[in-house]
């Protein structure tokens, strides 16, 4: 089904299929991005512990972590890489599937309505624009509506899901009424000045549910916890 870059084409890894297309917001034009997660038998290490082995590298549409990185982040509340746990890879391998098994109950934590929370905040500092130059067609299309209509279109995809993250203490899950507007401010449908409005009402809102339940959500100890038995037992155990 899915073309996959021949960087990726390694013997023990998970693939996902990221940005838009992960989340049903593309378009016909969306580019096809990948982020791997490789596990090479030669690199064991807690990544608690130790950060040697704890790797990114990127190329054009690919990125590619090692296993002890991708756990790494996890505890940090990266985003990105919460994401990759609640959605389906496009191939993956026995020991990815059980890594995702197993920390998938855990991953949810106070660490990710933090960098849900300070991402918000900083593109709300920005005033809802990029701070690197966009491509020609992203560049007409700011001039013309004022705004860069993809840049807040996730903008508030990631307001629903902190929304929900708070509320439900699980994955934010964005429902077909959400997907059907967030696909119209990506098509430029409306004025500057209903987005703007829009936007900030979201944001107020995301920011009392966050003063309000952050503190309810678990601290990292249950996720640390399965993570360093994983590296200490499951993984040895898989060589």
């Amino acid at each position: 089904m899915y073309n996959l870059p021949a960087a990726l084409n390694l013997p023990l890894a998970n693939v996902w299929l990221v940005g838009s297309r992960m989340y049903g917001l593309h378009n016909e034009d969306s580019d096809y991005d990948y982020t791997g997660v490789y596990f090479d038998l030669a690199e064991f290490c807690d990544p608690l512990v130790d950060r040697e082995k704890t790797k990114t590298w990127d190329n054009n549409n690919l990125t590619l972590h090692s296993f002890a990185k991708f756990a790494r982040l996890l505890v940090k509340g990266n985003a990105n890489m919460v994401d990759l746990v609640f959605h389906s890879p496009v191939r993956s391998c026995e020991v990815g599937r059980k890594f995702v098994e197993v920390v998938k109950p855990h991953v949810i934590t106070q660490n990710v309505a933090s960098a849900y929370m300070g991402y918000l905040n900083e593109q709300k500092r920005r005033g809802f624009k990029p701070s690197t130059p966009q491509n020609p067609q992203r560049k007409a299309q700011l001039e013309e509506l004022g705004y860069d209509a993809k840049y807040l279109m996730h903008f508030l995809r990631l307001n629903y899901m902190l929304q929900d993250v708070l509320l439900t203490k699980t994955y934010g899950v964005l429902d077909e009424a959400r997907l059907y507007f967030l696909k119209e401010v990506r098509a430029g449908t409306f004025t500057h000045s209903t987005m703007m409005t829009v936007a900030n009402q979201e944001y107020e809102v995301t920011e009392k549910l966050y003063a309000q339940y952050k503190d309810e959500l678990p601290n990292t100890d249950s996720l640390r916890h399965v993570i360093s038995d994983f590296f200490y037992f499951d993984w040895v155990r898989a060589r």
